[in-house]
């Protein structure tokens, strides 16, 4: 590989899942311009987040560390390490532009970049002044009756909650409309676009991370985007904008009514990233820039009885996210199956820029893996963990996938064969307890050592404290398979 530090852009959709792109074999989906990343670069295909929910992995893709075994969903800590800054002290220029929770300043994500912009007219954001919220009429929508009472069920939004997220989502969105003639992605790329311009005087280096919330919910896209989809539909049902948890509480067809729309925002989202590589085409940069593609997490429609992220069901179409990388030094064409995590792809985001992993990081270097063309087994890690806290834990090896549902599912806990089983719907808990029990033990005790060593971090005993975090991996599970 050069020596030569590339350009960086990382697009980040939230919510997009990995098996909704066209790249990997869903026949109905139209994103050209990432599945053309996808062709022209390295589609890794076993990436998941280690915490599946918004702030926690963009936690780990900026810091480099877990954090499903110590933190809630709250803002990155004075403590954390940044790996923006170690771009600025590389020399590069650093921009984020984004409409969703990353880009609130509040949550600390926005720390090291030069310049940092958040849209106020994001999905579920405020009501901006001057937002014509009697003109959205949520009677048009199917809201389930689920929601009259889930106000007292923890984790449940009220439908008077509910209604007031979709108000608030659709009456920015009109506003922007009438103010700007713009979307909501649109305005964010146009941001990006303005950035790139002024950086062409520069010739510069950069690094510029695009947040696009869309296709986070609500669900309803634009009649442009959702008139490919249309033949999907079933006009005899209407659509749940902002569905319940519980996927029984919707018609089938109402399901589907809901797939159309989010393959709708896919499609959206995934023309704001055409656009961006075609500046980088016109800028004649292409050959000094690397894309890379990547989600926060994936999103349940009703795959395992669930919708949306309630207690957080570490199942691949929650946990597992798209990871496309595009650069001149990259194979082309190539799908890796290495398993892998956000804490590997924050260390891959330093590697590319041609810097060391630090030593705070947790994140295991994805270049052997990458550099490795003969292997046959695309080895980086031979075990990862993911969870949710204290709501759900759980590991995953080349074969097996291991999920401690901490008492929920009348005590049940989960083990599928992801070779035979892929869509996680034969439960062999009873079939091989020795592979279940070894895995229990090692994501227990990769749980306990790693809250421990965070937590002290996070809070340390001196102020000058260091903590060496030591590697504690599968060692119950590899004494069973030796």
């Amino acid at each position: 590989m050069s020596n030569r530090s590339p350009n960086i852009i990382v697009f980040m959709l939230d919510s997009l899942r990995p098996d909704h792109l066209g790249c990997n074999g869903c026949e109905v989906a139209k994103t050209p311009n990432i599945d053309r990343l996808a062709e022209q670069g390295i589609n890794f295909t076993n990436a998941y987040a280690e915490y599946p929910i918004t702030i926690p992995t963009r936690t780990a893709l900026l810091a480099g560390i877990y954090t499903h075994t110590s933190r809630t969903w709250k803002p990155m800590t004075p403590h954390d390490f940044h790996i923006t800054k170690r771009f600025k002290k590389k020399g590069y220029k650093t921009a984020l532009f984004g409409d969703s929770p990353m880009t609130v300043s509040v949550y600390n994500c926005h720390i090291g970049f030069d310049v940092f912009k958040h849209s106020i007219y994001g999905k579920v954001s405020a009501p901006v002044p001057g937002a014509d919220m009697k003109s959205v009429n949520t009677e048009k929508y199917f809201w389930p009756e689920e929601q009259l009472d889930a106000d007292q069920e923890f984790g449940r939004l009220s439908r008077q909650v509910e209604q007031a997220i979709f108000k608030g989502t659709m009456g920015n969105e009109i506003y922007l409309k009438k103010s700007q003639d713009l979307r909501r992605a649109e305005l964010v790329t146009n941001w990006a676009l303005d950035w790139l311009n002024q950086l062409e005087k520069d010739n510069a280096k950069f690094f510029l991370w695009i947040d696009h919330f869309e296709p986070h919910e609500p669900w309803l896209a634009p009649e442009e985007f959702l008139k490919p989809f249309k033949h999907l539909m079933d006009d005899s049902v209407g659509h749940c904008p902002l569905p319940p948890a519980n996927a029984s509480l919707l018609p089938k067809g109402m399901i589907q009514n809901l797939l159309a729309h989010v393959h709708g925002t896919n499609y959206e989202v995934d023309m704001e990233v055409g656009k961006i590589v075609q500046k980088i085409d016109d800028l004649g940069l292409m050959d000094d820039t690397v894309f890379i593609v990547i989600s926060d997490h994936g999103e349940p429609y009703g795959e395992h009885g669930t919708i949306r992220k309630y207690g957080v069901p570490i199942y691949d179409e929650l946990a597992k996210i798209p990871f496309i990388v595009k650069g001149p030094e990259f194979d082309k064409g190539r799908k890796m199956d290495t398993l892998l995590t956000t804490v590997d792809i924050s260390g891959f985001f330093l590697e590319t820029g041609k810097m060391k992993i630090r030593k705070e990081m947790q994140s295991l270097s994805l270049n052997p893996a990458i550099i490795d063309r003969n292997s046959k087994i695309d080895a980086v890690h031979d075990i990862i963990f993911m969870g949710g806290f204290q709501i759900r834990a759980g590991c995953r090896t080349p074969r097996w996938k291991f999920i401690d549902n901490r008492g929920e599912k009348g005590g049940m806990d989960e083990l599928y064969d992801m070779i035979n089983d892929p869509e996680e719907k034969n439960n062999l808990i009873k079939e091989e307890p020795e592979i279940a029990e070894a895995l229990n033990q090692d994501v227990w005790r990769f749980g306990m050592q790693w809250a421990r060593q965070l937590a002290f971090r996070d809070h340390p005993l001196h102020p000058f404290a260091e903590v060496r975090i030591s590697n504690s991996m599968a060692k119950n599970f590899q004494k069973l398979t030796k």
